[in-house]
């Protein structure tokens, strides 16, 4: 096991340094005399061999102190990773003195028995973004992080890359259809449905769309790329298809690391092209674009 060493007499100035103090002061509670330095790979295997032969031997006492202070060293090192994958993420102008000390000792509480890198990344990004913005994250979303597996968090990611820019600061997946190819290459309708009911997202057959829409002519944006859309003068609503996030699916939409999925521009493109009015078709599994003139 790696071992992480934090002198914090030697930290460099900024917000990395101010983030580092901060959180070692909040989550001293949970640190154990031990340094994580003196903490080998070795010594671990060593002491939690011994916890063994100490139950084995019946010296119950001494093998759960002995267990619980492997354990809080591993908490302590769990912590330290996070804390150092956060830190490059951390802006010259963040101010993490501003963080909530609550919100910091919730974080810790939960993010220290986490081990798979992937997960730790994650915990990372918020704790960086918190930093960034003190108030990015509720504590409600660091809750409800703790309890997300790493399939449900890479079957959200696969559902960001649908995200399309509708307006400043809103990013939505614009998820037409749970059946055309370009989606269920990603998720199927059970994973949508999988996302609602953990709360990530709102997802309905029936669609959503954004009422009275002002200006008629405007661009979103996917992955930065430009896509036109002029609506029809006597149309007053933009459809935005079956799923829309919660606000905790938002906060964790930004950290998510989706990647454009091939082919979705295109096929986006080609049905937002020259706006046309939206319906639904009969078995609800697709919103079909028809042209508004042909109604006439």
């Amino acid at each position: 096991m790696e071992s992480t060493n934090f002198d914090l007499t030697q930290l460099p100035p900024g917000a990395c340094a101010e983030l580092v103090k901060k959180a070692f002061g909040v989550i001293g509670p949970f640190l154990t005399r031990y340094h994580i330095k003196k903490i080998t790979a070795a010594e671990n295997q060593a002491k939690l061999e011994s916890v063994k032969t100490d139950i084995e031997a019946s010296e119950m006492r001494a093998a759960s102190t002995r267990r619980q202070e492997v354990e809080s060293v591993l908490h302590e090192q769990k912590i330290a990773k996070i804390v150092q994958l956060a830190k490059p993420e951390i802006k010259e102008d963040a101010k993490p003195e501003d963080m909530e000390d609550e919100w910091l000792s919730r974080f810790f509480n939960e993010c220290r028995h986490v081990s798979d890198p992937e997960m730790q990344t994650l915990w990372a990004r918020i704790l960086a973004g918190e930093a960034n913005a003190p108030g990015s994250y509720s504590k409600r979303t660091v809750n409800f992080v703790s309890e997300l597996s790493k399939k449900e968090a890479q079957l959200f990611t696969k559902l960001c890359g649908f995200c399309v820019l509708l307006a400043p600061d809103r990013d939505e997946p614009l998820v037409l259809s749970y059946r055309n190819s370009v989606y269920t290459s990603q998720v199927e309708y059970k994973d949508l449905m999988h996302l609602d009911n953990i709360g990530l997202i709102d997802f309905s057959p029936s669609g959503f769309s954004i009422r009275d829409v002002t200006p008629k002519e405007f661009r979103l944006y996917y992955f930065g790329k430009p896509i036109h859309v002029d609506i029809p003068k006597h149309i007053n609503d933009f459809q935005t298809g079956m799923v829309r996030l919660t606000q905790i699916g938002r906060e964790l939409q930004r950290i998510a690391g989706a990647q454009p999925v091939d082919g979705f521009l295109t096929y986006l493109t080609k049905k937002l092209k020259g706006y046309r009015l939206t319906i639904l078709n009969s078995n609800r599994s697709e919103i079909q674009f028809i042209d508004y003139e042909d109604l006439e």
